[in-house]
């Protein structure tokens, strides 16, 4: 897995996410975001309560689909896993964005 760290020029997660999603464009070519984390809210993407707080259950949640890149914006202050969507077009499955864009709170 590829890992960057960007800056962004705020750390809301809106400004966040463009940020990364316009990385990950260039370095990925079409993605998706599997999963965030937003440390200055204490809130993520799958949103559950305990997978929030550590790094190893987010991001594992992410690893298991495959991510292909973690971005870190302004120093950790939000975090981001993409994935190549042909990666799910090839595999036949479809993309987690299609699963969850109805999660609220989720940022497709």
């Amino acid at each position: 897995m590829q890992h960057a760290s960007i800056h962004a020029t705020s750390s809301r997660i809106e400004d966040a996410k463009n940020a990364a999603d316009h990385y990950a464009e260039k370095v990925l070519g079409e993605s998706t975001c599997l999963s965030w984390y937003d440390r200055t809210r204490g809130v993520c993407s799958p949103s559950d309560s305990m997978i929030c707080h550590w790094e190893k259950d987010y991001g594992q949640y992410a690893r298991s689909l495959g991510a292909d890149l973690k971005v870190e914006v302004n120093s950790g202050d939000v975090v981001l896993f993409y994935k190549d969507v042909r990666d799910f077009e090839s595999s036949g499955s479809k993309s987690p964005r299609l699963m969850v864009e109805d999660v609220p709170g989720y940022l497709a």
